[in-house]
């Protein structure tokens, strides 16, 4: 059985769950810098390793999320078929990077995603000399590509696979959405005739702010609402703003409960400044939920350009069909959501009216199932194994 070294920070729960499923398939160890984040709610756990070795070692944490783990480099004593580092930054991660190419071990970098910067001097050169030291690469897609290439990686080399944090079995149903929309409505008590959820940290990067500037003038039929930790003054001052639509502040959900506002939402939008990738927009696909979000959240960007290409593809098929039910290009086409400029309240605020009241609403509700459905955990395990074959 191939035997296969991860390198990463921090047992997240959507990476538990992927090195689960990928351990199902080889001989699998996960090197981790620190257990817990410090920054995190108590609540956000992550499963058992259940088919795959852990190992934490002792090290000096500088970040809620990091740590400096000299001892990590042991484990390059041992035989692996394949390596992958997921990242190239940190102290540890240098170290570790320097010591295979010292020593010519081959070994993947990958990341979650990334936007292309422009580096200078003594930071650009370190940055090369790390990514460059790759004998492959493991990318989110086309944006997280470049992020790499313009790094040092070779671009023949970069491998796309499918970030996700769902597993098909948490994919909704299409038959089961308007009886599951019903009953978490009248679960959760929300009224409202069209419901906006936003789901995340309450920090200044994911533009909360911009969507309660966006609503502020939205019908009382509309109710906001904004999950994630204790509202601060600021966003409790712009709620107070909006003039007739209601906005809440529900606090924290555990998964469990979040899916109950997924179900019961309309659209979920994420205004993000930036995100190098954003599994909430995976999960609220993966219920049926159309995505707004911006042209600075990767996640956005590769889904609704898969779903695009996915359904023009079909569309050139039954384009004489679509004509005579006088369907224009958009209505046919029928992407999951939309993508906004960063911080253009006007634009959000005619996407969320856009999608809420399209009169092709059910079919993108299902264009986000089928996307959902081709981003899970069982095919990013299997597009791994498929990469690692090719580097035996």
């Amino acid at each position: 059985m191939r035997k296969v070294l991860f390198y990463t920070n921090i047992p997240s729960p959507y990476r538990v769950d992927f090195f689960n499923e990928l351990g199902k398939h080889c001989d699998l160890t996960v090197s981790y810098e620190v257990e817990t984040a410090k920054d995190r709610d108590a609540n956000w756990k992550h499963d058992e390793a259940k088919n795959y070795k852990e190992v934490y070692w002792k090290g000096i944490r500088y970040q809620a999320d990091r740590a400096f783990c000299p001892g990590a480099a042991k484990l390059l004593k041992e035989k692996w078929d394949n390596i992958v580092v997921c990242g190239y930054a940190s102290p540890t991660f240098i170290r570790l990077i320097t010591y295979m190419r010292r020593r010519k071990i081959k070994f993947f970098i990958e990341v979650d995603g990334g936007f292309p910067a422009e580096d200078q001097g003594f930071k650009k050169k370190l940055k090369n000399y790390l990514v460059s030291s790759a004998s492959g690469y493991m990318s989110t897609g086309k944006v997280t590509t470049d992020f790499l290439c313009n790094m040092g990686a070779d671009r023949e080399q970069c491998h796309v696979y499918p970030f996700s944090s769902v597993k098909a079995g948490d994919i909704v149903s299409l038959a089961s959405l308007k009886d599951l929309k019903a009953e978490n409505r009248k679960a959760l008590g929300i009224n409202e005739e069209h419901v906006i959820l936003f789901a995340g940290q309450f920090i200044h990067r994911k533009g909360i702010d911009v969507l309660l500037k966006a609503v502020a003038d939205l019908p009382e039929t509309y109710g906001i609402y904004i999950i994630g930790g204790e509202a601060t003054e600021e966003y409790k001052a712009l709620a107070a703003e909006v003039k007739n639509a209601k906005v809440y502040f529900p606090g924290f959900k555990v998964s469990a409960e979040l899916e109950k506002y997924y179900y019961a939402a309309d659209v979920f939008v994420l205004p993000t400044r930036e995100d190098i990738w954003g599994l909430v927009v995976n999960e609220a696909l993966a219920k049926g939920l159309p995505v707004i979000t911006t042209d600075k959240c990767i996640a956005g960007i590769e889904m609704l350009s898969k779903a695009k290409e996915n359904a023009e593809t079909q569309d050139a098929v039954t384009e004489d069909a679509d004509t005579a039910n006088g369907f224009d290009e958009a209505s046919a086409i029928n992407v999951p959501g939309k993508l906004v400029p960063v911080e253009d309240v006007n634009a959000l605020k005619e996407a969320i009216l856009s999608v809420c009241e399209s009169p092709v609403y059910d079919e993108l509700c299902e264009s986000a199932v089928k996307t959902a459905s081709m981003y899970t955990i069982e095919k990013m395990a299997l597009k791994h194994l498929e990469i690692f074959e090719q580097f035996t």
